[in-house]
């Protein structure tokens, strides 16, 4: 049975990767795996484990993150206080299921202050919100959050910055994650 289960729109909090014992790394990890493979056969992605592939996630293919046309985690042009959506009403597929964990920024003046994640048309469900800003002033570039973040098939996924700071470049983050799907499938994605 998945483990999420918390009531929409939870404030959760991020920890600098390095806060925490290689442990607890490893157990979030862990726990996250398996939370998107208990999902997929809950979601006959598959009917049972041997039958599923898991992989981290990849930002265009799962996510359409972004404006880039291949696997980078580039956010479009931020500007501070606004918000960006670089994943926007996008419909996970019906042989996926995806959860985050934690996250990434690999920028030396990260703008990311707050994320949303959010569900159905427009976000107009709340899943869990973030506050990273604090990660920075660790000087890391990775984090895990406390709760998980899980969409299941045909699921129509959102996720939000507010920047801090403008950046028409955009920026280098993303998600720690995976994703469960059926093995043997074709890859789906765009081409280098």
């Amino acid at each position: 049975m998945p483990r999420i289960n918390r009531p929409a729109g939870t404030v959760g909090e991020a920890y600098a990767i390095e806060e925490l014992r290689v442990e607890d790394r490893e157990q979030a990890r862990d726990l996250a795996r398996e939370e998107a493979i208990e999902r997929a056969i809950e979601g006959n992605v598959a009917t049972n484990r041997s039958a599923l592939t898991v992989h981290n996630i990849r930002p265009d293919a799962d996510l359409n993150f972004g404006a880039v046309a291949y696997e980078q985690w580039l956010t479009g042009a931020l500007v501070a206080a606004a918000i960006n959506t670089p994943v926007n009403d996008v419909l996970l597929d019906v042989k996926k299921t995806l959860v985050i964990y934690g996250g990434f920024i690999n920028e030396p003046n990260p703008s990311a202050g707050e994320i949303l994640f959010r569900q159905n048309a427009g976000g107009s469900l709340p899943l869990l919100f973030v506050n990273v800003q604090h990660i920075r002033s660790n000087l890391v570039n990775k984090w895990i959050m406390s709760e998980m973040v899980a969409y299941d098939p045909q699921d129509i996924m959102n996720i939000q910055f507010m920047p801090t700071i403008t950046d028409a470049a955009g920026q280098v983050m993303g998600f720690l994650g995976w994703v469960a799907e059926p093995k043997g499938r074709p890859f789906l994605g765009p081409s280098l």
